[in-house]
């Protein structure tokens, strides 16, 4: 199968951009809808989480064309963020009651971008509220439960590890340099010799395995850490061996790494799409750039960039087929978030 042009692949990206300024548009905040249901259209509610972290993709397209869409967009989104944000510092989900920690570092990613594009103080200062949580909430071995009262706990919370270390570089408090640091050699002692990250459960999608591993990755290269950047070498290795030629990979594996989903997640497919570009840069392999390059077309197949519904135009589902294990029938604001951001990646990568 032919590969698709670098100028099909940015008009697609075009067309991912525009799906999420449509579902910031379909709710009545400035926040971004979580996705949009082939039966019920948009979630009316902005999602948090989500909000946060597409803040940066939108100063990304904003310094890339010059066009303040992309800047009003950001601006409104972390308005919003802003103006949800708990006493406590906290994000909530879509509850707007429960306090999360994974939320409240993607959201700590967007009020860093804000305040390092605008040098508002407001954003910097909502960033340390919730970094200060953070810290507060984690448990002496450097884990964090999913919430203050939930007995739960992911390695994949080494992506809230990567914000505070950015939070670090913004206000050079080392409270949150420790922290981070607490957490990721938390979560590389969980490393088994087959370089799966042993906590339950035993079996779990690729968004999730690529959340830990992604946040390895990030923080290895901020801290020029061998150990963090080997287990997430070793994952997406892992993972690697299940791609096949026409970049399809299963949504989901065990802790053998052996195929556990046979629907592929599409999110988590374009987010390991991400980080082979990053080691194909990191290691000079172009394996890695390769994989990178059939993940994202494969997916690209998928995405349908001229359809008549808008919530379907651009967009990118949880699953494929759509019906699948991850987010069935649905089009989701972070699988179009990591559409763009691999497409960035992979070009910068062939540039």
């Amino acid at each position: 199968m032919p590969s698709s042009t670098d100028a099909d692949l940015l008009a697609r990206r075009q067309a991912a951009l525009d799906w999420i300024l449509r579902a910031q548009r379909a709710t009545p905040n400035g926040g971004a809808s979580a996705f949009y249901h082939t039966s019920d259209g948009y979630c009316p509610t902005s999602y948090p989480e989500v909000t946060g972290y597409i803040v940066p993709v939108m100063w990304d397209m904003h310094a890339e064309t010059g066009d303040d869409v992309y800047r009003e967009a950001a601006t409104e989104m972390i308005d919003w963020v802003t103006s949800v944000q708990t006493p406590s510092g906290a994000a909530t989900s879509m509850d707007f009651e429960t306090l999360y920690v994974f939320d409240t570092g993607m959201d700590i990613l967007g009020w860093v971008r804000a305040h390092r594009e605008t040098g508002e103080a407001r954003w910097i200062e909502a960033a340390q509220r919730a970094g200060n949580w953070l810290v507060e909430a984690q448990c002496p071995d450097g884990h964090w439960t999913t919430t203050p009262d939930s007995g739960q706990t992911h390695t994949y919370h080494t992506r809230v590890a990567w914000a505070l270390l950015q939070l670090h570089d913004a206000t050079g408090a080392e409270c949150y340099k420790v922290a981070a640091v607490r957490n990721l050699d938390w979560a590389v002692a969980r490393r088994q010799p087959n370089d799966w990250l042993t906590i339950p459960p035993s079996r779990e999608s690729t968004h999730f395995l690529a959340y830990a591993a992604r946040g390895l990755l990030e923080a290895g290269a901020m801290l020029d850490s061998d150990a963090y950047i080997s287990a997430a070498q070793g994952m997406a290795d892992s993972v690697l061996g299940s791609l096949s030629d026409d970049g399809y990979l299963p949504g989901a594996f065990d802790v053998e790494w052996e195929p556990a989903e046979p629907s592929c997640c599409l999110t988590g497919s374009l987010q390991f799409a991400i980080i082979w570009s990053t080691l194909s840069r990191i290691t000079a392999d172009r394996a890695y750039a390769d994989a990178a390059r059939r993940t994202v077309e494969y997916v690209s197949r998928y995405q349908d960039i001229e359809h008549a519904d808008n919530g379907v135009r651009g967009g990118v589902a949880g699953s494929e087929p759509i019906g699948g294990a991850y987010a069935p029938d649905c089009y989701l604001a972070w699988a179009a978030k990591f559409y763009v951001d691999a497409v960035n990646a992979l070009l910068g990568e062939s540039d």
